[in-house]
């Protein structure tokens, strides 16, 4: 007798849930990453700027919180201070759009983690956040040479020139390449730009030329950066996923604290 109740129970509450008109909460589990890089120039032993190194970070996003995958090297050395080994850790900072604290967790011991200042994190420990790419639209004296627009792959790309405004030993040249393809993701390379184009930016082309007197002699210097932008398909979302998990657990923990 128990056992048919329970059926009926299970038939009754079945049938609520699929009748018409009746629409349940529906959570997106679905992870989205873009990953942002930035090549940057270093002097070489003459003082050139012919050494290039890529900046890389990638960012997630889930269920309104968002991840920054914070790569570094690990050198080993030994008594005499020789490097005899290295390698790659990462941690992961994880926070919630305009909550004050997040949280560090590092791939390497599951038992951490450690509870941080998210608007400092943001200023002043990753890198991408602190560019300030349309700064060069008010410190520079820019001139649009061309423009082009795709339709079909809804992209749009500008090629400026630009000169310092107080220094006329240096100028250069930028391009910038928009897309109105990626939509729903938080970060920008520059919010300033997007907003007048009301389209992505995701990626920028630098080239600056630097005047200078060495020995009496008038030489240049060539700088180059790139700024990239591009979304990606994930392909350790159940590592990622665990991160977000830990989260949520530790900000429910914080709050049965309080």
């Amino acid at each position: 007798m128990f056992k048919l109740i329970s059926i009926i129970l299970v038939l009754l509450v079945c049938s609520y849930c699929v009748q018409p008109g009746k629409k349940s909460a529906h959570i997106d589990n679905t992870i989205r990453s873009v990953v942002v890089s930035e090549v940057i120039p270093f002097p070489d032993k003459n003082g050139k700027f012919t050494i290039y190194d890529t900046l890389t970070i990638p960012i997630y996003y889930y269920q309104g919180l968002t991840a920054y995958k914070l790569i570094y090297r690990l050198d080993s050395l030994d008594s005499l201070g020789n490097l005899i080994g290295s390698q790659n850790r990462y941690h992961f900072f994880v926070y919630k759009k305009d909550d004050i604290f997040g949280y560090i967790y590092n791939s390497f011991d599951s038992k951490v983690a450690t509870k941080v200042s998210a608007d400092s994190m943001l200023k002043h420990g990753i890198w991408c956040e602190a560019n300030n790419l349309y700064s060069g639209f008010s410190q520079n004296i820019i001139q649009l040479v061309s423009t082009y627009s795709n339709k079909d792959s809804g992209t749009l790309h500008e090629f400026y020139v630009y000169r310092r405004k107080n220094d006329s030993t240096i100028s250069g040249n930028f391009s910038l390449s928009f897309s109105d393809k990626i939509k729903g993701i938080e970060y920008s390379l520059s919010k300033e730009l997007d907003s007048l184009k009301g389209m992505k930016l995701y990626n920028v082309k630098m080239e600056g030329h630097i005047q200078s007197q060495k020995k009496g002699k008038i030489v240049y210097d060539t700088l180059r950066t790139v700024d990239d932008l591009k979304e990606i398909v994930i392909k350790d979302s159940i590592e990622i996923l665990q991160y977000f998990t830990r989260y949520k657990k530790d900000c429910l923990r914080k709050e049965f604290s309080q």
